[in-house]
């Protein structure tokens, strides 16, 4: 890291600490940061360190529509973070889970989630809409989204757990691989899909992997 880097990120950083024990939202700090800095790598660190700090999710960085624009995929085990391999593990799932959610007829325009203020929620999928409601789970590890699916054809009471990665370009909603398979599997009734069966096995020699969609929200 350069000087010109090294300083803006120590300001960032301060920024972000003075902002968070202010009690902002994380869509206040990661604008500002992103308004203080244009440089792309500097970008990066303050949505880092955003999430190394375990800022406060609130409703307001969550509420609106949500539209998936692609697959996500991270490690969060300390042992696969520090392996050259981990890049390579990524890829390899990532490019998997595209092939089987482009199989299913998951992509661009056909996925959503919708977030209402009365901590409701509306999940899309084709022609299909589910329903539940939501609510954010405090804990030391960080905030998760909890997603509580109502009873329907294809899901009885199912619950998710979500982490929400809110970037200054980006913003990932990643859940623990099984769960989420599960998940696919039963609205798209695929649990059979080979494909599905392989990305399940791929997945299952992770630990600390979890999946999801990048996703982006509509204005």
């Amino acid at each position: 890291m350069n000087k010109f880097l090294a300083i803006t990120a120590i300001t960032a950083i301060a920024i972000i600490s003075e902002a968070g024990a202010a009690g902002q939202s994380l869509k206040d700090l990661l604008n500002k940061g992103k308004d203080i800095v244009s440089n792309e790598n500097v970008q990066d660190i303050v949505g880092s360190v955003t999430e190394s700090l375990g800022i406060d999710l609130t409703p307001d960085d969550i509420k609106g529509t949500w539209d998936y624009s692609g697959t996500a995929v991270k490690f969060t085990s300390d042992n696969m973070l520090a392996s050259a391999a981990s890049t390579l593990a990524s890829s390899q799932v990532e490019s998997k889970l595209n092939e089987y959610l482009q199989k299913i007829g998951l992509k661009e325009g056909t996925f959503s989630y919708t977030f209402n203020a009365d901590s409701t929620f509306t999940n899309t999928f084709l022609k299909q809409t589910l329903k539940g409601t939501y609510s954010i789970v405090k804990g030391n590890g960080g905030d998760t989204l909890q997603l509580k699916y109502g009873k329907s054809e294809k899901l009885d009471f199912l619950t998710l757990n979500t982490t929400v990665d809110i970037g200054t370009d980006k913003t990932e909603f990643l859940f623990n691989a099984d769960k989420l398979l599960d998940f696919i599997g039963k609205i798209s009734s695929s649990s059979n899909n080979s494909t599905l069966k392989s990305l399940t096995a791929l997945t299952s020699n992770y630990d600390g992997l979890k999946i999801g969609f990048q996703v982006k929200k509509q204005n």
